[in-house]
Formats: C-alpha cells, structure tokens, sequence
C-alpha cells in the first residue's frame, strides 16, 4: 500500500508552482490580515474548508473499524496546527460554529480536535442539524467506489475494503503507464474501474456552496446575533476542484500542488444577495496573501 500513500501524502517539486509541504503556525501579521479579510462589513457566511490530517488509511483498507483513530502522530500534529489557526482567526464573541465532518475516521479525528481546541477558548458549537447532515451535506460525499455492477459501495460495508485495493491496482497501473502519480491521473480524467469518474465528483462538490447557504437559513435561528461558521473537514477529492477553481489553476493536483493534509481555506459567501449570482471571496492562509474572487450561480449551483 506504498504507491496509495505516496500518491496522497506531499508533492512533488514543479518549476511553476510553489511547494507547501506541511501546514504551520500563522504569524501574527498573517492572522491579523486574516482577520480582517474575512469578516467584511456585508453580511455574510464564513465556510472553513479543511483536508484531513495524516492517516493510516487503515478504515479503507478494512484493517480497523470505524470508532477507532486513523490519523497518525503526525495527523495529529497538523490538526492542532490548523485547530490553533482557525480559533486565532475568528472571534469566540462574535462566531457561533458549526463543524462538519465525513463518514471516514480521518475526518471525524480532526473534527473532534478542532472542536475541544474551539471549545477551550470559548467558542459556542452548534449541534449537527439533521436535515444537514444527509443528502444536502455535499461535503460529507468523497469520491465513491463501486462494485462490478457500477454500483455505489458504502464505507461501512464489508467489500469495501476489497473493492478499494482493487481499485488502487487499477490506478496505479494506469498512473505507471503515463509516468504520473496516481491522484494526478485521476484528476486530469482517467477512468479507472471501480472509482467514481473525476467529472462526477466535481459536479457534485459545486452544490456545496448552495448547500452551506441553505444550511445558513437553517441555523440563522440559534446564532443569537453571532455570524456564522461553518467548518468543514472533507477529502481531497471534493476539494481539489475548489482550490483549482479559487486559484485559477494554480493549486490542483493536476500539477501535483492541490490541497494538502491538514490544510485549510476561507471562503466568505454574502447571504444577502438578491440574485443568483454572487461572488465568493476566497483566502488560502498556507498559500499566499491572495484575495481571490470566484464567482456562484446559486440557481444552477455551479461556478462560473
């Protein structure tokens, strides 16, 4: 299982692009500035988008159950980072939080650290919202694995773990054949039996900025006054797209530069525009001092 932690763990060095290759503390300068950038003086959502720490990856190869840990020393180490970044950035009486986080372990780890991190400094949590927390939680949905019929497995089911291994063969000889990493093949649209086409995956994470808002009107009732922020921790595929997007084509795994584990982004979406399109401001603190723009249509949930 080399090649499947190879071809999710760092990247490699490119001539045009930067490489981050760990999350770290922010300085003061920084979170300052970032302070300021994403609390803008219209109304507003703040979604915090996360990628998951370091793993063991043990769930998906069925070497562990669900209620156990799967991020290592080090997962946990860039979880604390990011948990101390993000309580830095906002303003425990000002912000009233909601985390989210996927079915997969990883996830959940770094949600419960970012929450004991926030709840030590005196942040109010929101409790997960049912109507949330399904089908309208686009975040909660990484890249699917199906059987030989092109069925959808689930994560808890006992194949899974089969049918992932067998998947990751596939990948990586078809990744070997084009001289590329494995995740960089699949983002730049190679079709591999068993894993859910790149194209899908995509689509599906566009509806998540629909999502966050309506989610918004959901809990507008229990923030008191407070802004709302909505801290998802989520998986590299339904990320990868954003950051590309965000970045225009900067950061993507397609240049082997994507969202890497532990990291984090800020995305402000105004909740008081009156069409269907709107812009979404975006900070990617790792990254640079950038204030991107990237706009939303919210009537056909898909970027523009």
């Amino acid at each position: 299982m080399n090649l499947f932690k190879n071809s999710l763990e760092g990247h490699p060095k490119t001539e045009k692009e930067p490489k981050l290759t760990d999350v770290f503390p922010l300085s003061h300068e920084r979170i300052s500035q970032l302070q300021k950038e994403s609390r803008p003086e219209n109304e507003h959502l703040l979604i915090v988008e996360c990628r998951h720490p370091d793993t063991k990856y043990n769930h998906q190869l069925g070497q562990a159950s669900f209620k156990d840990s799967d991020i290592t020393a080090k997962g946990e180490q860039q979880a604390e980072i990011t948990a101390d970044n993000i309580s830095s950035i906002l303003d425990n009486q000002k912000d009233i939080i909601v985390i989210h986080n996927t079915i997969m372990a990883r996830t959940k780890n770094m949600s419960e650290i970012i929450r004991k991190k926030l709840t030590e400094s005196g942040f109010q949590i929101l409790e997960t919202m049912e109507d949330y927390d399904g089908e309208n939680n686009v975040g909660r949905n990484n890249v699917s694995i199906h059987d030989d019929f092109g069925e959808p497995i689930e994560q808890t089911d006992f194949s899974y773990s089969r049918y992932f291994r067998a998947m990751m063969k596939k990948l990586s000889e078809a990744a070997e054949k084009q001289n590329k990493e494995p995740l960089q093949a699949w983002t730049q649209g190679e079709n591999v039996p068993y894993l859910e086409e790149i194209q899908n995956v995509n689509q599906r994470a566009e509806k998540q900025f629909k999502a966050y808002l309506e989610a918004e009107e959901a809990y507008q009732p229990e923030t008191n006054g407070k802004r709302l922020v909505i801290i998802q921790i989520s998986h590299i595929e339904t990320l990868n797209d954003l950051w590309e997007k965000t970045s225009k084509g900067s950061y993507t795994e397609k240049k082997s530069s994507g969202p890497i584990k532990g990291e984090m982004g800020l995305f402000i979406l105004p909740t008081n525009e009156k069409t269907d399109s709107m812009e979404i401001s975006a900070l990617l603190p790792y990254r640079d001092n950038e204030n991107y723009k990237l706009g939303y249509n919210k009537k056909t949930a898909s970027y523009e």
